[in-house]
């Protein structure tokens, strides 16, 4: 799964927006998940026997414009697994289009042992700038309207949208040609709940309050997590990071000691702040 989650460089002139920026940003997430996959397992290079597939491979983690701190550290497996092709490398962006771009990228996570690419775009409601509903159409219009994108084979698309977001991508091309389904995901507090308990249980950790002093308001933190969270996964997490993390530099700020380890009800005060200056836009 490749995850688009970053649109900073694209909100900052919303004007410029394009299916064309799009991909340029697609390409920087994809160059850093593969140069990820690569330092933790060159040996998947072995398996890449179409030259082309080589040489796109090549191309992406070689270009200073995507990764240019994990291209260092493949220098050397890039050296010995991945030479530098003869001839002019192909060129991933210029003078291409977004579908030509991505059937690129589809062909290396294949080259590299994977079915099919899952693009996960998220959090593009995250931003200030996308307050203004005329910046979000831009950012949108140009990822659901796209035919050629969207028709690319083995390449499946996920957007997590808010749901006041809806009308933008209701009448889209798309949705109108049947490429994009839209889903309404609804959470429960016990939902939530639940998922929070088995993060927690992931970590080793039944419940919040093992990691609380005793005294600590509210007392069943999980559920009072869960209620805050607001029918949001991505607050519920957003939210129970802020408040470890609160913890987490109040025991440093201790000299990390022993009895400032455990949550107390000032770090639940400070995260309800954070998450209202958050729903606001601060």
């Amino acid at each position: 799964m490749l995850e688009y989650t970053d649109f900073h460089r694209l909100v900052a002139h919303p004007e410029r927006i394009s299916a064309y920026r799009h991909m340029a940003e697609i390409l920087r997430c994809a160059a850093r998940a593969v140069a990820t996959l690569l330092i933790d397992d060159p040996e998947r290079l072995d398996a890449v026997q179409d030259p082309y597939a080589r040489r796109l491979i090549h191309s992406l983690l070689t270009s200073h414009l995507f990764a240019p701190h994990l291209v260092e550290q493949l220098k050397a497996t890039l050296e010995e697994k991945v030479p530098s092709p003869d001839g002019k490398p192909p060129n991933l962006l210029s003078g291409r289009s977004p579908g030509d771009i991505m059937r690129d990228v589809v062909t290396i996570v294949q080259a590299l042992g994977f079915d099919e690419l899952y693009l996960l775009v998220d959090g593009l409601n995250n931003l200030p700038e996308t307050r203004n509903l005329d910046v979000a159409e831009a950012l949108l219009r140009h990822l659901v309207n796209d035919s050629a994108f969207l028709d690319v084979p083995h390449l499946r698309v996920k957007l997590f949208l808010p749901d006041r977001w809806e009308p933008l991508v209701a009448d889209c091309e798309g949705v109108r040609s049947g490429r994009i389904h839209l889903l309404r995901l609804q959470w429960d507090g016990e939902s939530l709940l639940e998922m929070l308990r088995m993060r927690l249980q992931v970590a080793g950790v039944e419940s919040l309050n093992r990691l609380a002093v005793e005294e600590i308001y509210p007392p069943e933190l999980d559920k009072a997590l869960a209620r805050e969270a607001e029918g949001s996964p991505r607050r519920l997490i957003e939210l129970g990071k802020a408040l470890l993390c609160l913890r987490a530099l109040g025991w440093e700020e201790s000299g990390r000691d022993p009895s400032e380890a455990r949550l107390r009800t000032e770090d639940w005060a400070t995260m309800l702040e954070y998450g209202l200056r958050r729903a606001a836009g601060g």
